[in-house]
Parts: structure tokens; C-alpha cells; sequence
């Protein structure tokens, strides 16, 4: 037995010699004990060891957590827990640094750890400390052995709502409405932190709305709600920690759920009558008035549709106005005289987003409306609104082309007065019957269109109606064609039935013409062959041509236009000729000769200037300045009768030849009269 006891307690003493302290939480068995690893001794400490233990091991540090309730006072330190060494050393003393040492936490030599002031988990949650073993001649024994203090959470914050919620609904649904989150600064994996939310029951909202306890989510429990009934609730949202119990701190917020609106009302007339006055001049498309409707909706929901469903929808028409009620407007124009009142009725429908409407059993969709026409003095009337009339030139009607009527649309029947407001027009109006005439003769190709106003009037200056006359001036056959040729020449070695030239010809008339071409006068060396589709070929009849031939080539074109009656034209054409290669290219052309010939009057001129001049040798000095005098007017007198004769075809081209031989006779007598 001794023999067995011996080596278990050389194993005990061995294991004892590793312990360093030992750390004893105030209050606490087992978990307030903590073991710290020791470290290794100098030798001078050693030394000074009462046990003769010549090499130390290092030991394990072993601390459990430390805990402070947070808010409890503190007018004095208390103790909190203690430091404790399992040296035997004579003399020990305990020091800690870090987080809040030696002013929030102290210990004492002995190794008792106190706390001085009220902690606040939400401000700081744990603290970390580092604590130090000296012996007896401060010197290390041991070093870095590190704890923590934890504060403990109380229930010391009641939830907060951080902001304003607002909730909204669409009527007549069940839906989400709204979800709310309030926040608690205690520890939120304690009860004191972990909320719960419910609804005031107390008032109505209870039973119309839930709230989701975890989530806070609000929703509907119906879908029932009427915007029109009730438009806002007041919801009261409470949030409690300890999870809802009873002994947990609360707090409430206000949250406004606002049902919005859709269309679920019928638009109902506010009458089932109405009655209207309207004067007979009212003008086409102008409002006669407003049928009021009522509709809970809000306007931008509000679709109705009006319409007449009689007779009346001739005269009147309907249209939905601004703030959604029935416009009725004028569609044809009113006459008391011919009927003096009209009823019909208007019916308003509405396509709804849920059915039955709220109002199904209440609604009038239907009204009577009665318009009272009233009798007012009216302008004349015309049978027309634009008059048309079309009238030939080139005529003097002496029978009226047309009339203008007008009536007095009053039961007075006042004589009407007619009157044309335009001065200077070549028409004419009877101002009893109306009746338009002719006062001279028109031309379509100076002016094809007349445009005038005329005036009806009630007698004895009453009112006044205008309305617009259009005259179209129909075109007679009463201008000639023209020729149109374009560079017609003859070649010199042109032969019989080369084609020398196209004729065409223009109308001024606006009437389809067919022209025929034809020589007015035979011709030895040229025809002409029609084409009958209004052109025209002139022709080599016999050659050949030399241009050194002092001979003049020309044509008479005689044209008709086939017009009923037809009319002709006569031209003379000149023809020039050329010297060609044998593609009718003309390198040398002749012009066509001047006329050489001269008038009476210029003759006679050219006689007097002569006689002037041989004045001068034949010594008649008496006489020698009167002849110069009657040459000066004779010349002047060919001058002024050449330009009268606008109506000859080649009058320039005789002036210009007698100009000639005049103005050069002239001018040799005045010379010879100057000496």
C-alpha cells in the first residue's frame, strides 16, 4: 500500500509545481476560476522561491469572461471579481492595462478587480484587459494575460419608429398596404431587443387591417373598402421588445392609409328634366348648355359617354365636357318659324372597373330635355350659299344670265333689296327681282373669272345679308391662229419633196382647235403637206436654189383653227437660203432681201430735199429756204404716218427703207442750204 502511495504523490507535488494563480470570480463556484499559463522564470526569481524547484514550465492561461450589469450605480467600486496566483511567493502584487484600466476597472495587490463607475452596453459592450504578476522586488513573474469584461444587456430602450409610414389601398381590393420598422438599441439577440407588432384595437381599424408580428407588413382583411364611404384611416402601429410579453417596453406610431380611387360609380344626371331656351340664330356647333351629372369618382376616373337616343339627334349633338358632364351642342341650324320646340332625350353610360357599381340602384342614366326655341329678327336669307354663273364674251345680254334670291326668314316677309357692293363691274343687278345682267362686252383672255359680293337688305334700311357671286366668262372662237415655224431655210441642192421646215400654230382661244395648213397663194417651189394631227410640212416643190439668185424665197401660210365659225390667218413666211453639205448642215446662209420699194410720203420728201439742193447750184436764194423748210416737214410728216400704220405686218421694215432715202436727202440739203 505505502509502496503505490509513494509515486502518486511524487506526481501531485510535480503538477502543483506548474500552477501559477488562480483567478476567483466574486460569487462564482467553478466558472469564476480561471487559470492562467505561466511562463518560464528567470533564475533570479527562482532564487528567491522558498521551494527549491530548479526549472519552471510554462503554464496555460485559462480565463472565462467577466460580466458588469450595465446601469448599475456605483457611488462606490464593487467588486466584480478576483485575480489569485498559486506561487508561494511571499509577496505578490496584481497590475492590468488596456480598456478602461485604472479608471473604470481597478484591482488591488491582492488581486481583487473592481469596477468604479455605471457601464452603458448601447455606448461600449466589452472591454479588453491585459493583467501582470509581480513579486515581492517588482519583478515580472508573469506577463500578457488577457481577459475580457462583458456588460451585460438590460432592458433599459424601448423601441423607436424612425420615421413618418403612410399607407394607400386601392378600393375594393386586398392587397399589401404599407410596412413599418422600428429599431431598439438594446442587445438584439436578448429578448430586450427582439420586437414584436401589433394593432390599437380599440377603434375600427382592427377589423379591417392586420399587421404581421416579425415583419411588420400591414394588409387588408377585406375588400370591401370604399374610397367614396371613407377615404383615409388612421392606423395605430405598436412595436414592444421582450417579444411582445407583457412586462416589455412599448412604443406607437401613427400610420395614414389612404384608399385610392377607381371607377365604380355610374355618372347619374342631377335632374330627370331639363329645359332650355335657345334664340333661332344660334349658330351651328355653338353650346346650348350643360346637363350637370353626378359622380363620386374622382374626374380622372370618370369616363361617361352621352348620346341622344331620338329624333333629336338631327338638330342636336352631345359631347362630354371638362369636368365630365354632358355639353349639348347645336348641330343644325334653328328656325322658330319652322319648329318652335323640341324634346328628346339623353341617356349616359359608363364602362366600370368593378361591378355592380356602388350606385347601381340609385342612378338616373336617362333625361328629358326640352329646348324652347325663341323667335328673334333675322337677316335675309339666301336660297344659296355662293351663287355660280357662266356667261360667253364677246356679249351684250340683253336678257338677265341669272338671279339672286333672298327671303325674310321672319313671319314680317319684309321686301328684299339687292345690290352689287362693287363699283365698276361690267354687270348689272335688278334691285327688286335680283336678276344679274350683262352691261358690256367681256373678254375671257383679258379676265376669265369675276368675282363679286351682293348685298340683300329688308326694306327701310333693315338688316343686311352678303353673300359671294362667282362668274365664269366662257371662251367664242374669236381670235385667229398664229403661226409657229422655227428656222426654215432651203438648201442650195435641195430637191423635190425635202422637207424644209415643220409649221405649227397657237390659239389664244381656250377651245380645242384642229389646224388645217394650206399656201394662200401658189407657189412654184415650195407646198406645204398637212399632217392632220395640227403640224405641218414645208416642202421643196422644184429646185434647184443658187445662193447668188438675187431671188427672194417666201410663202403665204394660210391656217384655219376648225372652230365653228372657223377662223383663218394669212402669214408670210420668209425663207431663207443656204449652202449645205448633204446632211442639211448650212455653212453660208443668204438673208432675205428688204424691200426696196418706198411710199408716196417719203417720195415726195426725197423730191423736196432734191429740189433744195439743186436751189443751191441753179442760184435761187429767194427760193432756197423755203424748200429747205418744206423738207424738213415732209420728212417729219413720213415719220409720224409710218407710225399710225401699226396695223401693217412689215412696217418696220418699209419705214426703215424710206428712212433711209429720205434722212440721207435730208441731210445733203441742209448741208448745201448751210452754204
Amino acid at each position: 500500500m505505502m509502496a503505490w502511495l509513494q509515486p502518486w504523490t511524487a506526481g501531485l507535488v510535480v503538477t502543483l509545481a506548474f500552477l501559477s494563480f488562480v483567478v476567483i470570480a466574486q460569487g462564482s463556484g467553478p466558472s469564476g476560476v480561471v487559470v492562467v499559463p505561466q511562463r518560464k522564470v528567470s533564475p533570479d526569481v527562482v532564487k528567491k522561491e522558498s521551494h527549491p524547484v530548479l526549472v519552471r514550465k510554462k503554464r496555460e492561461w485559462l480565463w472565462n469572461s467577466l460580466y458588469v450589469q450595465e446601469e448599475k450605480p456605483a457611488p462606490i467600486p464593487y467588486q466584480i471579481g478576483e485575480l489569485r496566483s498559486s506561487l508561494n511567493s511571499g509577496v505578490k502584487k496584481f497590475t492590468i492595462e488596456g480598456e478602461g484600466a485604472n479608471d473604470i476597472f481597478t484591482v488591488l495587490e491582492n488581486g481583487n478587480l473592481y469596477v468604479t463607475t455605471s457601464l452603458d452596453r448601447e455606448k461600449k459592450a466589452s472591454y479588453n484587459l491585459t493583467a501582470r504578476l509581480y513579486d515581492g522586488n517588482n519583478k515580472l513573474i508573469e506577463d500578457a494575460g488577457d481577459f475580457v469584461v462583458q456588460v451585460t444587456d438590460i432592458n433599459d430602450n424601448c423601441p423607436v419608429f424612425p420615421r413618418q409610414y403612410n399607407g394607400s389601398i386601392t378600393e375594393r381590393t386586398k392587397s399589401v398596404v404599407a410596412s413599418v420598422k422600428a429599431f431598439d438599441a438594446d442587445d438584439p439577440n436578448t429578448h430586450n431587443g427582439d420586437l414584436r407588432y401589433s394593432l390599437k384595437r380599440e377603434d375600427e381599424t382592427s377589423a379591417l387591417f392586420e399587421i404581421h408580428p416579425v415583419t411588420g407588413v400591414i394588409t387588408s382583411k377585406t375588400n370591401t373598402l370604399d374610397r367614396e364611404t371613407k377615404s383615409q384611416y388612421m392606423v395605430v402601429v405598436i412595436a414592444k421588445d421582450m417579444r411582445g410579453m407583457a412586462t416589455g417596453c412599448s412604443a406607437s406610431t401613427l400610420v395614414p392609409i389612404t384608399i385610392t380611387d377607381v371607377n365604380d360609380n355610374l355618372a347619374s344626371f342631377t335632374r330627370r328634366e331639363y329645359e332650355i331656351s335657345v334664340p333661332e340664330n344660334l349658330n351651328v356647333n355653338e353650346k346650348i348648355g350643360t346637363l350637370e351629372v353626378a359622380d363620386r369618382d374622382e374626374t380622372k376616373n370618370k369616363q361617361p359617354r352621352f348620346s341622344i337616343a331620338s329624333e333629336g339627334g338631327k338638330v342636336f349633338s352631345v359631347k362630354t365636357g371638362p369636368h365630365k358632364n354632358c355639353i349639348l351642342m347645336l348641330k343644325q341650324a334653328l328656325d322658330y318659324e319652322t319648329q318652335n320646340s323640341h324634346t328628346f332625350t339623353v341617356k349616359v353610360e359608363e364602362d366600370l372597373q368593378f361591378s355592380p357599381p356602388d350606385n347601381f340602384k340609385t342612378a338616373s342614366t336617362t333625361a328629358q330635355v326640352k329646348i324652347r326655341v325663341i323667335d328673334v329678327d333675322e337677316p335675309p336669307v339666301f336660297t344659296q350659299a355662293t351663287y355660280n354663273f357662266s356667261v360667253y364674251e364677246e356679249r351684250v345680254e340683253t336678257r338677265p344670265f341669272g338671279a339672286i334670291q333672298a327671303r325674310d326668314p321672319d313671319r314680317a316677309k319684309k321686301r328684299i333689296e339687292y345690290s352689287i357692293l362693287d363699283a365698276g363691274l361690267p354687270f348689272g343687278i335688278d334691285p327688286f327681282t335680283g336678276q344679274l345682267s350683262v352691261l358690256r362686252k367681256l373678254d375671257r383672255e383679258v379676265q376669265e373669272r369675276h368675282e363679286f359680293q351682293v348685298k340683300a337688305q329688308e326694306e327701310n334700311d333693315g338688316l343686311v345679308s352678303f353673300v359671294n357671286v362667282n362668274i365664269n366668262v366662257l371662251d367664242i372662237n374669236d381670235n385667229p391662229p398664229e403661226l409657229i415655224a422655227h428656222d426654215i431655210f432651203v438648201c442650195e441642192n435641195d430637191v423635190k419633196g425635202t422637207v424644209i421646215g415643220i409649221l405649227e400654230a397657237s390659239d389664244k382661244d381656250d377651245r380645242p382647235a384642229t389646224f388645217t395648213f394650206s399656201l394662200a397663194v401658189q407657189s412654184f417651189n415650195f407646198s406645204i403637206k398637212d399632217h392632220g394631227n395640227n403640224t405641218a410640212a414645208l416642202m421643196v416643190e422644184q429646185g434647184p436654189f443658187n445662193l447668188e439668185d438675187s431671188s427672194d424665197y417666201s410663202v403665204e401660210v394660210r391656217i384655219s383653227d376648225g372652230d365653228q365659225p372657223p377662223l383663218h390667218s394669212v402669214t408670210k413666211l420668209q425663207i431663207k437660203s443656204c449652202q449645205c453639205d448633204a446632211k442639211r448642215v448650212f455653212s453660208k446662209c443668204k438673208a432675205s432681201k428688204l424691200r426696196m420699194g418706198v411710199s408716196v410720203h417719203a417720195l415726195i420728201a426725197i423730191l423736196l430735199c432734191i429740189l433744195t439742193i439743186l436751189g443751191k447750184f441753179l442760184y435761187f436764194p429767194w427760193f432756197k429756204h423755203e424748200l429747205f423748210c418744206l423738207c424738213k416737214f415732209s420728212v417729219i410728216w413720213v415719220i409720224a404716218t409710218a407710225n399710225r400704220l401699226k396695223s401693217e405686218a412689215v412696217r418696220l421694215s418699209l419705214s426703215f427703207s424710206e428712212l433711209f432715202c429720205f434722212l440721207c436727202a435730208f441731210i445733203l440739203s441742209f448741208i448745201s442750204t448751210c452754204n
